[in-house]
């Protein structure tokens, strides 16, 4: 006779342990699908608060959006102030911003430049939640590093999931010479102020002709490259504080010219995109690239000027239009029409289909 245990036998422990185990591994698929949902929920959210935060600026600077870059006044060899910094008053982080100078040079990584060790003690440790996607696996939103010859000698801050779209590599006007990779002012933001007048400033809501919800404003950058583990963000070796360097500005095709008549001897080469994009590249599109002049790349070093609106999410990618709309884009939407939803004025106004 069968081995009883508790009024069952040893066979029929062994079926019920079975079919426990089969629905548990039936519900894990959806226990995990319900998570993503939350999280890209979450991440929705996120872009939600942004863009109304860039209206509130914008409402506030006469119907002007922000300069992907601040120039500061001091013109130093460094590098000028992110979107993200110059918007925390307006996503609530006010106080924090106080403590920051958003036009002074804001080069994170090491000590040796003016006004650096101020921002250093003023950003170590500050975290906007708004700025970071759930969904995101890339190190932590995080990033401790160690300075020389500053004040403290390591710091941490903060390192986003989202990126400000400049237009696209066939966006008018553009740079097709620069080493980095096509840089263009054809978008919603310019690399930097598009107004010489006012630095903190870019594109008006009325040059935006193609209309502002066929617009793309904000994307993603939430996830490794195909390697899993190099990252193809705009900031992947600096903060989501610092910005481009400071005198840069697009001005037609082929041209990358700086503010000489402002900066005086004080010009930089530096040809590097922190902290803002040209699309150039597919969504999700996560391989590593080497640009060259008038070729785009997305090497992980951020040294390149087309990282692709890419995320954690199966599938696509969250983005923000520039009527403040929020929506996944499709990673089989085709690249043209990615392109021209990018630009804001190339006449090319259509719908984000695949």
């Amino acid at each position: 006779m069968p081995r009883r245990l508790h009024g069952f036998t040893l066979v029929e422990l062994l079926v019920v342990i079975a079919i426990i185990g089969l629905l548990i591994g039936l519900l894990l698929p959806a226990v995990q699908a319900v998570r993503e949902a939350g999280r890209r929920m979450s991440c929705s959210n996120n872009l939600k608060q942004q863009a109304i935060g860039i209206h509130n600026f914008t409402d506030a600077n006469r119907g002007r959006f922000p300069a992907a870059t601040a120039r500061g006044d001091s013109y130093s060899f460094g590098h000028g102030s992110s979107l993200w910094l110059r918007l925390m008053p307006f996503v609530e982080y006010a106080d924090l911003f106080s403590r920051v100078s958003p036009d002074g040079n804001l080069w994170l990584k090491t000590g040796g430049f003016n006004q650096t060790d101020a921002h250093v003690r003023a950003l170590s440790g500050m975290r906007v939640p708004a700025y970071s996607c759930a969904s995101s696996q890339v190190d932590s939103t995080l990033l401790n590093d160690t300075r020389t010859g500053g004040t403290p000698t390591t710091y941490s801050a903060q390192r986003g999931s989202y990126v400000p779209i400049c237009g696209a590599i066939d966006g008018t006007p553009r740079d097709n010479t620069n080493a980095d990779g096509p840089v263009a002012g054809s978008g919603v933001f310019g690399p930097v102020s598009l107004d010489g007048s006012n630095r903190n400033t870019g594109r008006r809501t009325k040059d935006i002709t193609d209309g502002l919800s066929k617009t793309l404003m904000l994307g993603e950058q939430s996830d490794f490259s195909v390697n899993k583990q190099d990252q193809i963000r705009t900031h992947s070796g600096r903060a989501i504080w610092m910005g481009k360097n400071f005198n840069a500005v697009v001005t037609g095709n082929g041209t990358y010219t700086v503010d000489v008549a402002s900066a005086g001897t004080k010009v930089s080469g530096d040809t590097r995109c922190f902290g803002m994009t040209t699309i150039g590249f597919a969504i999700n599109m996560k391989g590593l690239i080497n640009a060259s002049s008038g070729s785009p790349g997305t090497n992980g070093s951020a040294a390149n000027c087309n990282t692709p609106i890419q995320s954690s999410h199966p599938g696509g990618a969250m983005v923000s239009f520039a009527d403040g709309a929020v929506v996944f884009l499709n990673e089989n939407l085709a690249l043209q029409t990615l392109f021209d939803l990018a630009n804001g004025n190339d006449g090319n106004a259509t719908n984000a289909t695949p």
